[in-house]
């Protein structure tokens, strides 16, 4: 009830007032939402700072969220970096993984990516998911830390088991590469199912690559086809140069060469640079369409560009 929370309010300001920190941290969370008493942002942060240098943690969390929001006010990230880095020290996985991406872009003071790193593991080791995969890629990539194969791929598993579908792509690429590990087939296209099973585009088309390029026990242009033609479907580009390939033929199956051009040219416009160079050589030759020099030197020229 409304006079029940106000006398509430100024039951934690007296407290606050004698240094108690829970109810400074209760206090500015009340005058930052102005629930019994006027709305003060000015006294809010005052409050919620004094409970932060008391070691409080949510106030710290909170005073890293209000400098990110700026509650009407210019954000101040600098600021709110430095509180999600004390509510990390402080042991909060959430704070300390926002501390680590703030240290991966420099968004709030400067880029530092061994202290990202530090921070990633940090709340990755507490089962933070997104940690964890980015934690992995900087494993993968020696960003802030020693290029370290084996850790990449392990860190990639710990979040795939909680079925991240970029993680489960991200293992499954290793194991196929034999990255980190032994090279593992079963175990990738496992992966790829479980991904592609929640619609990931990347994970049909590389689970396609599989069914396209393995063994017998793997073979299936089928299902191959299937999941490039969801993927192409969804704007992967890149699935939609695979099904140009697969219809000129290319995975030993009967060429269909005008669903070669359709897929060649939706790869094409969406800045696909092997596909643009594929249209400029069928115009120039006259494959397909009839030979025209002036598409063939446009297609090519986007080749270039593209790269």
């Amino acid at each position: 009830r409304p006079m029940d929370r106000v006398r509430a309010a100024k039951l934690f300001f007296e407290a606050a007032d004698a240094g108690e920190p829970i109810a400074q941290y209760r206090s500015g969370m009340l005058l930052l939402s102005g629930e019994g008493a006027p709305r003060d942002l000015d006294r809010a942060e005052s409050q919620l700072r004094a409970a932060g240098k008391q070691g409080h943690l949510a106030a710290m969390i909170a005073l890293g969220e209000y400098y990110s929001r700026g509650d009407g006010r210019e954000p101040d990230l600098r600021e709110a970096e430095i509180w999600f880095r004390r509510a990390a020290d402080g042991g909060d996985v959430h704070a300390a993984f926002i501390a680590g991406r703030f240290a991966a872009t420099g968004d709030a003071s400067y880029k530092n990516l061994p202290d990202a790193a530090k921070y990633f593991r940090k709340a990755a080791e507490a089962g933070h998911v997104i940690a964890a995969f980015n934690y992995a890629a900087f494993c993968a990539s020696g960003t802030g830390v020693e290029v370290d194969p084996v850790q990449a791929r392990g860190w990639y598993q710990v979040a795939a088991e909680k079925d991240f579908p970029a993680a489960q792509v991200r293992l499954a690429r290793m194991m196929l590469a034999g990255e980190g590990g032994e090279r593992d087939i079963a175990g990738a296209r496992g992966w790829l199912e479980r991904a592609a099973a929640q619609n990931d585009a990347e994970a049909k088309a590389l689970l396609a690559t599989v069914f396209l390029l393995g063994d017998k026990a793997n073979r299936d242009v089928g299902k191959a086809e299937t999941l490039l033609r969801e993927a192409a479907n969804s704007g992967l580009s890149a699935a939609a140069m695979q099904l140009g390939h697969l219809y000129a033929g290319r995975y030993d199956v009967a060429a269909r060469p005008e669903d070669a051009m359709r897929w060649y040219t939706i790869a094409a416009e969406a800045g696909q640079a092997e596909a643009q160079y594929i249209l400029g050589v069928m115009h120039r030759h006259g494959r397909v369409v009839p030979q025209n020099a002036a598409a063939a030197a446009s297609w090519f020229a986007r080749a270039a560009e593209s790269g």
